[in-house]
């Protein structure tokens, strides 16, 4: 269960190191150290599911399935070769790192394979998810990367013959798919020993939806609101606010919620069990989408002509709530949320977020200001669809800053955002949760990601040049806040 203190959120492909991407073995290891010596209790990522073009990792071609860019290839036995051969990279870059380890892999499984065939074979047994994983993107590669629902007939149905025809013209490569899995479930093992050694909990994330190209929905296609053709007719997305005109379209498929029920959830637990092998604490996305959801026509250029659709509500949450009593949940209630949500919200039990951005305003009943925000929440100075602290202090106008420093009672020279800091962490709020770029020198590249667009996001890589001494005497005066 979650316990009062404070963390650090930075994903993994941001560490910094060498190589294209920070990595789950040598790059992760260190960082869980400085988080030790720093006295925090929680290290929060991103999902480490296999990334789109885009390099999203909230739009996953698997719910299940892990993203091999991010192994580290000095874990391997061929690591010599590896070391020999690694440069500085100053923006992550996972195409980069598809292309390196999947040489090195391939001489790994080359060299390996046939020595840990029975392991192979164990990790296969305990996810059932692997066989369609690896199927689907042994066919995905087969077909140039076309998207699956413009596959031949047979394939695109899974008919029998079919599939049984492609698994073995593509035997060899599906073995290789599930070797690389195997390898990056092993890796992953390991640094999840290793927090536990050092004390850290880790903090993962479960997108609400999963892309129509995914094996998910190829393997699955009757769980979601998909037509004759196997295509959707509405998809999901956010309503037009404030800040969007024309609201969010995300394109990904819908589920079918009445089919899910059918089968007791049975899908959402698997991912859900899933998760907790990895992570200790799970933060639930979009979680306004479970009580009613924006469903909007897929052939729209945006979110304008939606709808409210009801969710699944308390059906779906007393199933979690009855499956994982003893287990931490993060509620992102975040945007549009009415009071059914907050009533679902109280329902489930688990603390909503608070964000340091939005709290200060001007208006004393903001409900983002820590003072009222319920003591079983957990602040964030930002999340990773926000800048830095420097990046969005310097992008305000006088006005807005000066409201923010009468807010905290801020005088001339003082760092604003220091005071921010201290509102939040010293707050009654169970966790404290700041992005590591807060405390580092203005960047304007630090920024994670900014929503509603696709194009120079998950890039930022912490510089190798990185004062981790001062950042450690940062984050120990922010955890002494806590106590």
């Amino acid at each position: 269960m979650l316990e009062r203190g404070s963390g650090v959120l930075l994903h993994v492909s941001s560490l910094p190191g060498y190589g294209p991407v920070g990595n789950i073995g040598t790059d992760s290891q260190k960082f869980l150290r400085f988080l030790k010596k720093s006295e925090q209790k929680y290290w929060q990522i991103l999902p480490l599911n296999p990334v789109d073009q885009c390099s999203s990792p909230y739009s996953p071609k698997s719910a299940f399935a892990g993203e091999t860019a991010l192994i580290d290839p000095r874990f391997l036995e061929i690591s010599e070769l590896y070391e020999a051969s690694i440069s500085l990279y100053e923006k992550s870059d996972f195409a980069r790192a598809k292309i390196v380890n999947q040489k090195y892999l391939k001489s790994s499984y080359e060299s390996d394979r046939r020595y840990i065939a029975h392991e192979i074979d164990n990790f296969k047994r305990d996810n059932d998810w692997i066989e369609d994983y690896s199927m689907f993107t042994a066919l995905r590669n087969h077909f140039k990367g076309e998207l699956w629902i413009n596959w031949p007939k047979d394939i695109r149905f899974r008919n029998v013959d079919a599939m049984n025809r492609y698994k073995n013209m593509l035997h060899r490569e599906i073995d290789f798919i599930e070797y690389s899995q195997y390898i990056f479930f092993k890796q992953w093992d390991k640094l999840k020993e290793y927090a536990l050694e050092a004390g850290i909990n880790i903090i993962g994330d479960v997108p609400i939806y999963v892309p129509l190209d995914s094996a998910d929905v190829w393997a699955n296609p009757q769980l979601f609101q998909l037509d004759e053709n196997l295509k959707p007719q509405f998809v999901s997305g956010a309503p037009p606010d404030f800040f969007s005109e024309g609201g969010q379209k995300w394109d990904m498929p819908l589920y079918r919620w009445d089919k899910h029920e059918k089968t007791g959830f049975d899908w959402w637990l698997k991912r859900i069990s899933h998760s907790f092998k990895m992570f200790d604490v799970l933060r639930l996305d979009h979680f306004r989408g479970f009580e009613a959801y924006w469903s909007i026509p897929s052939d729209d250029m945006d979110a304008r002509n939606g709808h409210w659709e009801k969710g699944p509500g308390k059906n779906f949450l007393k199933v979690l709530k009855d499956n994982f009593t003893d287990k931490g949940f993060i509620v992102e209630d975040l945007g549009d949320i009415t009071p059914k949500v907050r009533e679902l919200k109280e329902y489930f039990g688990y603390p909503g977020m608070s964000v340091l951005q939005f709290a200060f305003d001007g208006n004393k009943d903001n409900l983002h200001l820590p003072s009222n925000s319920p003591e079983n929440s957990v602040v964030y100075t930002g999340t990773h669809d926000n800048a830095p602290l420097p990046l969005w202090l310097d992008s305000l106008d006088r006005a807005e800053l000066e409201i923010i420093k009468k807010q905290l009672n801020a005088q001339d020279g003082d760092d604003v955002a220091d005071k921010i800091i201290e509102e939040g962490f010293k707050s009654h709020c169970l966790i404290a949760i700041i992005q590591l770029q807060d405390i580092l020198p203005l960047d304007r590249n630090a920024r994670m990601n900014l929503p509603g667009t696709n194009k120079d996001n998950w890039k930022y890589k912490v510089p190798m040049d990185i004062n981790y001494s001062a950042m450690i005497e940062k984050l120990k005066k922010i955890a002494d806040l806590r106590k």
